[in-house]
């Protein structure tokens, strides 16, 4: 489909280097919205 990173493929194994990787989850960052409600709160379900 050649979306993602620049990758190197040997056999079946796909390998991606880190600074790709990196590069791409920063150009496809997206960012949350703070919760409307303050009086929510998220508890660590642990």
């Amino acid at each position: 489909m050649k979306i993602g990173p620049s990758f190197v493929k040997i056999g079946k194994a796909v390998l991606y280097p880190e600074s790709e990787l990196d590069a791409w989850d920063e150009k496809n960052k997206v960012n949350c919205r703070v919760l409307a409600r303050t009086d929510v709160q998220v508890e660590d379900q642990a």
